[in-house]
């Protein structure tokens, strides 16, 4: 197994778990849906071919942005006591990503004279991520940022995956997409709850 099939199972596990819970299923049934999920994908052939290796030509290895995002969302009772308001440290990674996201796609994408996805492979921005990590270590409020650095720099670091930009570790087109989705739809809420209450 290599690291893309690592990522792709901590990216499926759990939305197997919040499948499970989305049919009433108990927590049993949660946790075989767990399970049952990232299996499939590995050893169900389609056309000779498993369904992680037909997900691998969409998005070759999910970044930690992503497999984070899954984790939270479907284990959000679990994880909510390790974390002053949970729901805000949720929201602050979504942010996070969002901008990184936004900041750093389009130019490239070749919008513009300058490429920031370049600088990742510097190791001085590595040095720099690994400060802002540990600026965000120092208080539980940004504990899901420092997890998601973190992680990020050590896979970079020990040349885990395929890439050797540290860019491609954070984040990925489907995190960004789903970080945007989730900040448009309680954008959208704030909107017709602050319409409804005039």
């Amino acid at each position: 197994m290599n690291f893309s099939d690592l990522m792709w199972i901590l990216t499926l596990f759990p939305l197997g778990y919040s499948l499970g819970g989305n049919v009433r299923a108990g927590r049993v049934g949660q946790l075989i849906a767990a399970c049952l999920l990232p299996a499939a994908a590995l050893l169900v052939p389609i056309n000779g071919i498993n369904i992680v290796g037909y997900l691998a030509s969409i998005l070759y290895e999910p970044s930690f942005a992503l497999v984070l995002t899954c984790v939270c969302v479907a284990f959000r009772s679990r994880l909510s006591p390790l974390f002053d308001e949970f729901t805000a440290a949720l929201l602050r990674l979504r942010v996070i990503i969002f901008l990184s996201g936004v900041s750093l796609y389009p130019m490239a994408l070749g919008l513009g004279y300058f490429d920031p996805y370049a600088l990742f492979y510097r190791p001085q921005t590595a040095f720099v991520v690994a400060l802002i990590a540990c600026g965000m270590w120092m208080g539980k409020r940004h504990l899901l940022i420092a997890v998601w650095l973190t992680c990020s720099l050590v896979a970079h670091r020990f040349d885990l995956g395929e890439s050797d930009n540290l860019f491609d570790y954070l984040l990925d087109p489907i995190a960004f997409a789903v970080a945007s989705i989730s900040i448009c739809c309680r954008l959208i809420r704030a909107w017709r709850f602050r319409n409804a209450a005039c």
